[in-house]
C-alpha cells in the first residue's frame, strides 16, 4: 500500500479528505485537483486501505473518497465497517463502474454520494460540496443507474423462516456491522463457532457476502427467538434518503 503524504488535523478551513485509489497516477492527479480548489486538503492519499480500518478514523477526515475495486478487494464490502467507525464522517464512492446494481449497493450500505470517474472538474467539485453539506448526492450518470435499478422489482428473499434462532440472533449482530470476534464476545461462545453459523446463514439465504447479506435482508424484519424485530432498532433506511444531482 502506497501512502501518498499524511497531514494532522487543524480545526478549520478547507475540508479534510481521504483518498483511495489503486491507480497511483490517478491518486495523484484527483489529489491536485482536491487541493488545488483551496476546499479541500488530502490527510491521506492511498493506493489501498489499510487492513487495520481503525487507522482511517484516526486521520480524522470529513470526507473518504473511495474507489470500489482496489486490486481484488470490493470496498463496498467494506462500507458498514466504516461507517460504523466513522459515524460522522462523510463517504463518497469515486467509481469507473456505471453499474446500475453497483450504485444502488453503495448507496443502500451508507456511501453518501456516488462519483463516476471522468467527471468535469466543476461537477466533481460540485457534488463532493453537496455530500459535505449532508445532502446525498449522486453525478447524473450514477442516478440513471439507481433509477434503472430501482424500477427493476427486486427478487424475494427466501430462507428466513429456515434460520435457527442462534443464527437469527447471530444475522442481526451483522446487520449492525459487529464482526465476527465481537459477536463471538457478546454471545460467549468461539469466533470459529460464529463463523461456522455466517458460513450456514450465508448458505440458506443464497447471499455470497455480508454487503449482500445487509441489501437483501434489510428491506424485512427479522423475528428474533424473543419476538423482537430488527425494525425496533429504527435505523435508517440509506437507500430512501434524498438525492440531489447536477447536470
Amino acid at each position: 500500500m502506497e501512502m501518498i503524504g499524511t497531514i494532522p488535523a487543524t480545526p478549520s478551513g478547507p475540508a479534510r479528505v481521504i483518498l483511495v485509489e489503486d491507480n497511483a497516477d490517478l491518486l495523484e492527479g484527483l489529489r491536485l485537483t482536491l487541493e488545488s480548489s483551496g476546499k479541500f486538503r488530502c490527510c491521506a492519499a492511498l493506493t489501498a486501505i489499510p487492513p487495520e480500518l481503525d487507522s482511517l478514523a484516526l486521520l480524522r477526515a470529513d470526507l473518504v473518497l473511495l474507489d470500489i475495486h482496489l486490486n481484488g478487494v470490493n470496498a463496498l464490502d467494506l462500507l458498514p465497517r466504516l461507517r460504523a467507525l466513522m459515524p460522522k464522517v462523510r463517504i463518497g464512492i469515486y467509481s469507473g463502474d456505471e453499474d446500475a446494481e453497483q450504485v444502488h449497493k453503495a448507496v443502500a450500505l451508507g456511501a453518501d454520494g456516488y462519483l463516476i470517474k471522468g467527471l468535469p472538474r466543476d461537477a466533481l467539485l460540485a457534488t463532493l460540496d453537496d455530500i459535505l453539506r449532508g445532502a446525498p448526492a449522486l453525478c447524473p450518470r450514477a442516478t440513471k443507474g439507481l433509477f434503472q435499478f430501482l424500477r427493476t422489482p427486486a427478487p424475494t428473499l427466501s430462507g428466513l423462516d429456515n434460520l435457527t434462532p442462534r443464527e437469527r440472533e447471530i444475522l442481526e449482530l451483522l446487520m449492525c456491522a459487529q464482526r465476527a470476534k465481537k459477536i463471538a464476545t457478546s454471545m460467549g461462545i468461539s469466533a470459529d463457532t460464529v463463523r461456522t453459523h455466517i458460513r450456514n446463514i450465508y448458505a440458506k439465504l443464497d447471499v455470497s457476502s455480508r454487503a449482500e447479506l445487509i441489501i437483501r435482508v434489510s428491506p424485512q424484519p427479522i423475528t428474533l427467538a424473543g419476538g423482537t424485530s430488527n425494525r425496533s432498532q429504527n435505523r435508517p433506511d440509506e437507500s430512501r434518503r434524498r438525492l440531489s444531482t447536477h447536470s
